[in-house]
């Protein structure tokens, strides 16, 4: 390798362009690579900068950067104060906010793997199984449809708004390159239960409205054959009712995909989240519709053929061992559980992963790299700047 052979490449906006050893090194005295800056060498992957052995020595000589980095503050939104005596944001740290690194596509493209890694499914399939079991055999007691879907919407719910919760921890460790701590991730969904409920109950009110919509049509149209005409001419009515109501279950979606993500990356509370997701489906609404439209792609497919497969195991072990679980049974219903939990267990794990990618995309367009001179003062906002 020769000393000016342009083989690097630095992982911010305003670089596009591949950097010789020495346009490294002069970029670094003039103080416009950090040491958190993410570079890497043709054909290698990211790393900091402050990790590259070549580069090292320049750190470690001190000096004044001039570069720093700032989050533009979101138009319409109050500014965000960030929580006392927050340290400095270090790699793999659970706590504070992730600074505002650039990830390339590749890098986000790569970190997709992480839905499929081995300690985020056994996350999934440990709290879905014992979740939807319980959801089953709680719904298989209550006779009244207008009753049984809102407990069987709100257990399932619940169920996979905590796995995501704590799969948004894990999977910004397993991005910021340090360990998934799963048991510290647990506890903070756990502590922060308010959060977990509040989506699906958030949800739950207008879908009771179209499902009572639904059901007083029902009742009305079986009563007198006049009654079912009226229904027949006006048919739209129940129509527009079972679209309101999957309309409920597209905005759990939506809210699945943005406040999870945008209290774990941003570090920030419940309230400051909605307001991050109201701003995004705002003012980037057609790019998080397209985010949303690959990513429920994604996991409808991976579900088809994943619960595919999980049925006919069940359904082989059923015909050559005979009817052994009575249907309905308490027994039958857990082991109704568990094939649906693992079903849903990569689809799950890989909409976790995807929506904290979209929400890292999504921040990246409220962020701008300034030099010293052209931000005038520090931003005390910036999670960098903190003591």
């Amino acid at each position: 390798m020769t000393e000016g052979s342009k083989e690097w490449m630095v992982g911010l906006p305003d670089h596009p362009d591949l950097l010789s050893m020495e346009d490294l090194l002069r970029l670094i005295q003039l103080g416009q690579i950090r040491e958190t800056d993410l570079i890497r060498r043709t054909g290698d992957t990211w790393h900091s900068a402050g990790d590259i052995s070549e580069l090292q020595e320049s750190f470690s000589k001190g000096g004044d950067p001039s570069r720093k980095t700032r989050r533009r503050p979101l138009k319409s939104l109050p500014p965000h104060e960030p929580p006392g005596n927050m340290p400095a944001v270090v790699s793999s740290r659970p706590e504070g906010s992730m600074e505002g690194k650039y990830y390339s596509p590749t890098d986000l493209l790569r970190a997709v793997s992480h839905g499929m890694a081995p300690r985020n499914l056994l996350v999934t399939v440990l709290f879905l199984f014992p979740a939807l079991s319980l959801v089953f055999i709680l719904a298989e007691n209550i006779s009244s449809p207008l009753l049984r879907y809102p407990v069987l919407s709100l257990g399932v719910g619940c169920g996979i708004s905590f796995v995501t919760f704590v799969l948004s921890h894990i999977t910004r460790s397993q991005i910021e390159g340090g360990d998934a701590r799963v048991g510290w991730a647990i506890g903070w969904a756990f502590r922060h239960w308010w959060a977990v409920l509040s989506l699906p109950l958030l949800v739950l009110f207008p879908a009771v409205f179209f499902t009572g919509i639904l059901y007083l049509l029902g009742i009305f149209s079986s009563s007198t054959e006049s009654a079912a005409s009226i229904v027949r001419s006006f048919y739209f009515v129940p129509v527009f009712a079972g679209l309101g109501l999957m309309g409920c279950f597209l905005f759990l979606e939506f809210l699945l995909m943005l406040v999870p993500s945008g209290m774990v990356i941003e570090n920030e509370s419940l309230a400051s989240a909605f307001r991050n997701t109201r701003f995004y489906l705002r003012t980037q609404t057609g790019r998080f519709l397209f985010h949303w439209l690959v990513i429920t792609v994604g996991c409808s497919v991976s579900y088809r053929i994943i619960s595919y497969f999980i049925h006919r195991g069940f359904d082989f072990a059923s015909d050559i061992t005979g009817q052994i679980l009575p249907d309905g049974g308490k027994l039958d219903l857990i082991y109704s559980g568990l094939r649906e939990g693992l079903s849903l267990t990569i689809p799950v794990s890989l909409f976790v992963t995807m929506s904290v990618l979209s929400f890292l995309v999504l921040r990246e367009e409220e962020m701008e790299y300034l030099t010293e001179e052209e931000m005038g003062e520090a931003d005390e906002t910036h999670p960098s700047t903190q003591g």
